[in-house]
């Protein structure tokens, strides 16, 4: 997995679908998912509040509270 280099589109051959799938296989087989099930419910409660100021701290309350390797793995994903 480390030769492989996503950055350059020319590695998969341009086919962003094969990346696409392979990376929702990779969270699939999760054994526990990227958004853990400990914090699933203040996930939802935070996405829930109206006020954009409140739930952005929420949420980000909720996601600085996940173990160190999802912290690791969603900031690299959004990044």
């Amino acid at each position: 997995s480390s030769k492989v280099d996503f950055r350059n589109p020319e590695n998969f051959y341009h086919d962003v679908n094969s990346v696409a799938g392979l990376l929702k296989q990779f969270f699939r087989d999760l054994p526990d998912p990227l958004l853990t099930r400990e914090h699933y419910d203040e996930f939802i409660e935070s996405a829930r509040i109206e006020d954009p100021d409140v739930r952005r701290d929420a949420l980000h309350a909720v996601i600085n509270a996940l173990p160190d390797p999802n912290y690791a793995t969603l900031r690299a994903l959004v990044l």
